[in-house]
């Protein structure tokens, strides 16, 4: 050791012997697609039919991927789309059987979901949402609509109408 303005430093260091230490080990793939929600790993929900809804979102000419998406294909849990219109809508990835819909409650959405008889729970502004759609400045405080659209189809309409309002 040595005195450097009225301190202690060392100049050498030599670390204490360390115990074998086992290597990190990489994560298998099917750990890789999981979830963690209240510190519990979940896997994310294989979904044929939101993958076929997905696809063709990303195919249909009305629609182009909502300008806050980072990553093509929205990330692990929510795909954002902007119709031509401007109004958005963003698709639940997480689920593992109906394609949730998210959209912003206006009156002619709502009479567009009653009119295809597609069910629906609203979001006032200060209940709970997925945390994703924070990136979507279109929903920040505002009351928000989830459809459960049970069919591809169904999905395709509900965008389609909202592109048309």
């Amino acid at each position: 050791m040595t005195r450097a303005e009225g301190r202690q430093v060392h100049t050498s260091f030599s670390a204490p012997p360390v115990a074998a230490q086992s290597l990190p080990v990489k994560e298998p793939a099917s750990l890789l697609s999981k979830s963690r929600v209240a510190g519990i790993v979940r896997p994310v929900p294989a979904n044929p039919t939101r993958d076929a809804i997905l696809a063709a979102m990303a195919a249909h000419p009305s629609f182009r991927a909502h300008p806050s998406e980072t990553k093509k294909g929205g990330t692990k849990y929510v795909a954002a789309f902007r119709a031509r219109n401007a109004r958005t809508l963003a698709f639940d990835k997480a689920a593992a059987s109906k394609q949730p819909i998210w959209m912003v409650d206006e009156p002619a959405v709502r009479a567009l979901l009653e009119t295809l008889r597609v069910s629906f729970d609203y979001y006032p502004p200060d209940k709970g949402r997925n945390s994703n759609l924070a990136k979507l400045s279109e929903f920040e405080a505002r009351g928000l609509l989830r459809a459960f659209p049970n069919t591809q189809n169904e999905a395709i309409e509900i965008a389609e109408g909202v592109a048309s309002l």
